[in-house]
């Protein structure tokens, strides 16, 4: 999904595309809680898995709005930001499933 959001992104401007990758990402998140079966939850990550193609746009507008000295930083901060999230996420969730099981 990052090519296409990456194209949509360059072609109609970030903020909608990033907006819209939010909404279904949302949405996904919403399905994928309330989902009974089995093929909502396949369809609840396809749509969460379109939705995380906006970091491909995010890093587009990033590149664009800094100058040639502070665009490593930010690149790399993003990329920090990104792998923090990979770490944490799932230890929050085990943490908060631990915590609501009681």
């Amino acid at each position: 999904s990052s090519p296409l959001m990456g194209s949509l992104g360059a072609r109609h401007g970030t903020r909608p595309v990033v907006s819209g990758s939010l909404m279904l990402m949302g949405l996904g998140y919403i399905l994928y809680a309330m989902s009974a079966t089995r093929w909502m939850l396949v369809s609840a990550r396809f749509l969460m898995g379109w939705g995380a193609g906006n970091v491909s746009v995010l890093r587009y507008y990033a590149s664009g709005a800094t100058g040639d000295q502070h665009r490593t930083h930010l690149m790399a901060k993003l990329s920090g930001a990104q792998s923090l999230g990979f770490v944490m996420g799932p230890a929050i969730g085990y943490a908060l499933a631990v915590l609501l099981k009681n």
